[in-house]
């Protein structure tokens, strides 16, 4: 499968998951400050050489189906000639799960809910090469930033759960977080 687990973990020794049959791209990042985590998640994207990639967050997982959802989004995306695929999320929490099923790509709607385009996101390398050279420096939220460019031209869906999200307190509980996608939507928009 030429496909690229790029995985961002807080330490040597944390936990960085096995993606049977990828290859994988691990970078230590240990931050807090967005603008920070925007440089270090985009030089862990760029460094990959396989024709995709997706963000596997340290501390999540990914379902046993996997490699046959991610060779089908990686037909689908072709075959609609966009660069990205995305998939429906398994959320993790303390007392059950919950699945998060975003359903097919609308940008209006990508822009007021910067998280629809979340986990599993399948990205073409070469086309997102190009947009982060054409994304601003800063306090943006990486995913919603690139993926967003990148979804100018449409996204294709697989409503298949593609990854497992074990939902703790991590960055997303920050009001950094919040800002820093608000940010992403209104660069967007051209009003930053």
């Amino acid at each position: 499968m030429d496909v690229t687990a790029v995985i961002l973990t807080p330490a040597p020794e944390a936990r960085t998951p096995r993606t049977p049959g990828m290859e994988r791209v691990v970078r230590v990042v240990n931050t807090s400050d967005m603008a920070e985590l925007l440089q270090e998640r985009l030089a862990a994207a760029a460094a990959v050489k396989t024709a995709w990639w997706f963000y596997l967050d340290a501390d999540d997982d990914l379902p046993l189906s996997a490699p046959s959802v991610i060779a089908q989004g990686i037909e689908l995306a072709d075959s609609h000639g966009v660069d990205i695929a995305y998939t429906d999320e398994m959320i993790r929490m303390p007392g059950g799960y919950r699945v998060r099923a975003p359903g097919p790509y609308d940008r209006q709607r990508h822009l007021r809910a910067p998280m629809m385009l979340h986990h599993l996101l399948l990205a073409r390398t070469a086309a997102s090469i190009a947009a982060m050279r054409r994304l601003p420096r800063g306090r943006y939220w990486t995913e919603m930033l690139l993926f967003c460019e990148m979804a100018a031209r449409g996204a294709a869906y697989v409503p298949r759960v593609g990854y497992i999200w074990n939902k703790g307190n991590g960055l997303h509980t920050r009001p950094a977080t919040t800002i820093s996608q608000m940010r992403s939507a209104l660069w967007h928009q051209g009003k930053l």
